[in-house]
């Protein structure tokens, strides 16, 4: 009687050795990131910036609200996002070029970078680049971004 108490009690202990880690936490994976923002101005932010609000769609984190805000020095825009999802934030940082072009558009690449996140996106790391233009007459922003995401 006694060893088969013992053999239930190691039986356990290795199925809990092997449930715990995944209980605990997933595995951080990279998953490709792609998508479009569609985003327009909603404000100023301070005398050199403007703030933002969109929304970006991608396989990762569905349908998400994004707020942004900028300063620019010269032909630089520096800004700080948060993406909203429904299964938590992601935080992200990006750096980009304005460029007039004479039809009076204006094509905006960069750079961006995920420094943190919430919820399922606890911890996300990653970067990419997007390729954005606000159209003449237009106060929408079309950006297509490209990268990865690890969380």
């Amino acid at each position: 009687m006694r060893s088969r108490i013992l053999l239930v009690l190691a039986l356990a202990l290795a199925l809990t050795a092997i449930v715990v880690p995944g209980a605990s936490g997933a595995t951080k994976r990279t998953r490709a990131l792609q998508g479009t923002i569609h985003m327009s101005m909603i404000g100023p932010n301070g005398d050199s910036g403007s703030k933002f609000a969109g929304e970006l769609a991608t396989r990762v984190t569905g349908r998400s609200a994004l707020l942004f805000h900028n300063t620019i020095t010269g032909s630089t825009s520096k800004g700080k996002g948060v993406l909203y999802t429904k299964s938590g934030t992601i935080l992200a940082t990006a750096t980009n070029e304005l460029q007039p072009q004479p039809d009076g558009s204006v094509n905006l690449p960069g750079t961006f970078k995920i420094v943190g996140g919430t919820g399922r996106y606890k911890g996300a790391t990653g970067s990419g680049t997007f390729d954005a233009v606000l159209p003449a007459n237009s106060t929408v922003f079309e950006v297509k971004l490209k990268g990865k995401i690890r969380f």
